[in-house]
């Protein structure tokens, strides 16, 4: 568990921002200051000091293992560990996919969207049901 004076203490060292799997006390304060923290919980109970732990080995944080050297990415929707020989490829997959969605937001925003959505083919520019759902059985239905 970790509190205000941990987080104060982390930002005078310059650490960007800390990730734990763990609880943390005084939430009020520690999400206003300058650090972000992503914290599993908030408990106001304090911590105790002579607990098991260990330092530099791997760690299962929120359902993925984080290594030591990883990079830490977060945003609004989570955090990810990436492995720094793997950051090259990644960064490029990235970018790829935000142009890909750029694009799709594009045309998303040119098209009408009418009650008819869905019942225009491919060329009319309506909603598709993708060819994975279509061997699942998904269809669309419109209940207006």
């Amino acid at each position: 568990m970790i509190g205000k004076l941990i987080v104060m203490w982390i930002a005078k060292r310059g650490i960007a921002g800390l990730i734990v799997d763990c609880a943390i006390r005084d939430g009020g304060s520690v999400h206003k200051m300058s650090s972000p923290v992503d914290a599993a919980r908030v408990n106001p109970r304090g911590r105790y000091r002579d607990g098991p732990g260990e330092i530099n080995v791997p760690v299962s944080c929120g359902g993925i293992v984080v290594r030591l050297g990883d990079i830490l990415v977060r945003d609004a929707d989570g955090v990810v560990a990436i492995d720094p020989g793997e950051a090259p490829a990644i960064l490029e997959r990235a970018k790829a996919a935000v142009a890909k969605e750029r694009g799709t937001h594009r045309r998303h925003q040119k098209q009408s969207m009418g009650s008819d959505v869905g019942r225009q083919g491919p060329k009319g520019g309506g909603l598709r049901i993708h060819p994975r759902l279509k061997r699942q059985q998904f269809s669309y239905s419109d209940h207006t």
